[in-house]
């Protein structure tokens, strides 16, 4: 935006009246006092209207604008690229369409047979809230959107194409009719038994196991589109998870597991005896317990029995590091997968489980806010993929932990 000529609002407001209807790069300095506004074109402006209400059949480009009032009508106006700061737009009627603007909330109460576009914006909130009547006939395009919260309405009529949705989709109730979804992720809306899907068109879409229980009889799909993956793709993160703690990889995982371990379990053994019979007791008293547990940390550290610290440790401590590391990390998925499971088994439906999480955005909260959430929103998905690349990484540890002992000479 380059906007450069201040101008005070009793000058724009006297162009408007004697009729001028383009205004093109322009500052305005204080509120513009007009409840309606008919036929205007605003390019590249920064301004704000206090008591507007109605617009109609105007175009927005490339503005920073400010509403003091919430809209109550837009009709056939335009909104491209533009920054509408903190104010609600609403009121949308047939032939408006917002392009690649950045709104926070929006909402969306459309006529009978009215047609909104809304194409490449970010909108925090989006609220489909039709009015008494069920204006089913009402078509509603979105089109590579990013939307933290939408609520959508009793009945949808539109199309959902490229739209991403990181934050709280309300669909319950909702019945969507004659709509197109394509290359959308639908695993954050909320579904439930009232939720339907009436001759819909599906391309790229994935949707949760969970979400499928959440509807009646799926929700009105067919089984050839739950079955075909190119319309509908089913995931469930559960089942991920089980798959990744038995078969093949349960089985190296073992075999690595005792190869590492075994070095470790022949030392306490090799000194516990030595110690009994050394001081011919069948016991080992506290104080050769604590002896034998200085040794022990000793011994991983230097990767041999030792009676010293020495300053750097042995290449074996930083495999048994890495090692250990991972195995927590494997223990804390395999809890979680545990439970999951007897939660589905209890309850008898699929668990309310994603990798990814369920987060509510906070655009506000500061950088360090939004890292947290990020963090708090990924951490299972994190740790799962630790888990997944760090396998082949402990695999090599103990094959490396292992050399390190079989080409290490240990005086008995």
């Amino acid at each position: 935006m380059q906007s450069s000529n201040r101008i005070s609002a009793y000058k724009i407001q006297a162009r408007i009246e004697a009729g001028e209807k383009t205004f093109r790069g322009l500052d305005v300095s204080d509120p513009i006092e007009l409840e309606t506004i008919n036929g205007l074109h605003f390019s590249d402006c920064k301004v704000e209207f206090a008591t507007m209400r109605i617009v109609e059949d105007c175009t927005f480009t490339d503005c920073q604008l400010e509403f003091g009032l919430d809209l109550q009508k837009i009709a056939n106006t335009k909104f491209i690229r533009c920054n509408t700061g903190s104010s609600t737009l609403s009121g949308f009627g047939n032939g408006s369409a917002i392009n690649e603007c950045e709104i926070y909330r929006v909402f969306l109460d459309p006529t009978d047979n009215s047609k909104t576009q809304i194409t490449g914006s970010r909108i925090i909130q989006f609220v489909m809230n039709y009015a008494p009547g069920d204006h089913s006939n009402a078509h509603i395009h979105l089109h590579r959107c990013q939307f933290s919260k939408i609520f959508f309405p009793k009945n949808f009529q539109g199309n959902i194409w490229d739209c991403e949705f990181d934050g709280l989709a309300t669909a319950e109730k909702t019945t969507f009719s004659n709509a197109s979804f394509s290359n959308v992720d639908l695993t954050l809306f909320k579904f439930n038994t009232e939720t339907r899907f009436r001759s819909c068109q599906f391309d790229g879409v994935t949707m949760s196991r969970f979400q499928l229980s959440c509807m009646n009889n799926y929700g009105g799909l067919s089984p050839s589109q739950r079955s075909q993956s190119s319309q509908i793709k089913i995931i469930c993160d559960v089942a991920e998870l089980r798959m990744n703690f038995g078969g093949w990889l349960n089985t190296v995982h073992l075999m690595s597991l005792i190869a590492f371990l075994l070095p470790y379990a022949w030392f306490i053994v090799v000194k516990w005896i030595s110690n009994t019979r050394w001081h011919g007791e069948a016991t080992v008293d506290q104080e050769q317990k604590e002896e034998l547990f200085w040794q022990f940390l000793k011994f991983i550290w230097h990767g041999k029995p030792s009676t010293v610290w020495a300053a750097l440790p042995s290449i074996s401590f930083y495999f048994f590091l890495v090692f250990l590391i991972y195995n927590a990390i494997r223990a804390t998925l395999l809890w979680k997968t545990m439970k999951l499971e007897h939660e589905e088994h209890v309850l008898g439906v699929p668990a309310n489980f994603s990798l990814v999480g369920k987060s509510k955005p906070n655009p506000d909260g500061g950088r360090i806010r939004q890292i947290r959430d990020s963090l708090a929103k990924h951490q299972w998905n994190f740790l799962f993929q630790i888990y997944r690349w760090g396998f082949y990484v402990s695999v090599l540890c103990a094959i490396g932990h292992t050399l390190c002992f079989l080409f290490t000479r240990v005086p008995v």
